[in-house]
């Protein structure tokens, strides 16, 4: 599938207007199709995304004090 889809688009990786990054983001972190998110609240699909970074930053500091103990 991603063979088909590469060069589909008209704009580079930098250029990827928000909502779809936004419809990208949720999607792979949720493991769901953008249709499935139609009946989410978009609070809380926000509140997903804002904390998803924090728990990202979260889990590297964790992983650098492994690595250093």
């Amino acid at each position: 599938m991603r063979g088909v889809l590469e060069g589909a688009f008209e704009y580079g990786p930098s250029e990827v207007p928000d909502e779809e990054y936004r419809t990208w983001r949720l999607c792979t972190m949720l493991h769901c199709r953008p249709s499935d998110l139609d009946d989410e609240s978009a609070v809380d699909l926000d509140w997903l995304l804002a904390i998803d970074n924090t728990v990202a930053k979260v889990r590297e500091a964790q992983e650098r004090r492994a690595s250093h103990a």
